[in-house]
């Protein structure tokens, strides 16, 4: 039987039987299972989608250079310190004029991508998903070899073998990464080296991912 929810199908519920045909007690037990199965989901996703909406909505004032209290963002990104430093990851994605409908979907699944790949660099990250680009505070623990470049690096090339140009039909992808920073105040600077990283990429003055 097919688990629904949000008019999509999540997957199926099978039950292995002896007999070719199902009884009608076995049916009833089958759609309350399915039924069941469906309410934990959409409970999950609904409480994933809130605690996306406040991270972004954090990670907006940030980038926007508006104050943001240590609380705040404490409150939707656990394990924060003010003692972390943090970098700003700009990907840029040009939007195909065709192809692609349901464009800000494909942005949300570009951004879980992305978060995925910085979790999996041990780093702490809030991201926020806008038209054509997708910006990630990235926060980590600070070397004083910079060992967080090579790191920053790899992250850069995870997301290159995603594929986004053949997967989500777009022209093009740009990555910048800005300078490091500390305190929080400055993620609107971080945001604007990231941005001039793709200018300068843009009018070949520049082959780096960092400025």
């Amino acid at each position: 039987m097919p688990v629904k929810g949000l008019g999509q199908i999540w997957g199926y519920l099978c039950l292995k039987l002896k007999t070719d045909v199902m009884d009608a007690y076995t049916s009833f037990i089958m759609e309350h299972a399915v039924l069941a199965i469906s309410q934990i989901m959409l409970r999950t996703k609904t409480m994933e989608e809130n605690k996306r909406v406040a991270e972004e909505e954090v990670a907006r004032k940030l980038l926007a250079g508006k104050d943001c209290e240590q609380a705040e963002i404490k409150a939707v990104l656990p394990g924060y310190s003010a003692n972390l430093h943090f970098r700003v990851i700009l990907l840029k994605v040009t939007k195909p004029q065709s192809g692609t409908k349901d464009w800000e979907e494909t942005l949300l699944q570009l951004s879980a991508m992305m978060k995925n790949r910085i979790k999996k660099k041990g780093m702490l990250s809030l991201i926020s998903a806008a038209k054509d680009e997708i910006a990630a505070i990235c926060f980590f623990k600070k070397d004083e070899h910079n060992h967080d470049l090579a790191t920053f690096s790899d992250i850069h090339q995870s997301l290159v073998q995603l594929s986004i140009k053949d997967r989500y039909n777009g022209k093009h992808t740009m990555t910048g990464i800005s300078k490091a920073y500390k305190n929080t105040a400055d993620v609107c600077q971080a945001y604007d080296d990231a941005k001039k990283v793709i200018f300068l990429q843009q009018i070949n003055l520049l082959q780096e991912i960092f400025l």
